[in-house]
């Protein structure tokens, strides 16, 4: 403990650590349900590495604990449950193939 900090600070700032990892754990749970009803549905793959790391489609690498993804071919990354369904999206209508008339 330096000197400057104090022993609610340390408590304060457990406390804090604490609701984080408990947020982490919830986000974990809800947006892996999300990305596994998504894929369910339109007929995606997904790879559950272990709890913390899923694949989908072989482009994007998703850690549903902080909402980070990967598109691993432009190598960017992004943040949210949500934006990763619409990059999945997109990328789907790119691949699906067009009706000619």
């Amino acid at each position: 403990m330096s000197k400057f900090e104090t022993n609610e600070d340390t408590e304060m700032w457990a406390e804090i650590r604490k609701h984080s990892q408990q947020k982490r754990e919830l986000n974990r749970i809800n947006s892996t349900q999300i990305v596994m009803e998504w894929g369910q549905k339109n007929n995606a793959i997904v790879i559950v590495f272990n709890e913390a790391h899923l694949r989908v489609n072989e482009r994007f690498d998703f850690w549903p604990g902080t909402g980070k993804f990967l598109d691993r071919v432009t190598g960017r990354y992004y943040r949210g449950v949500f934006n990763l369904i619409k990059s999945l999206e997109k990328y789907e209508q790119s691949i699906r193939p067009t009706k000619s008339s």
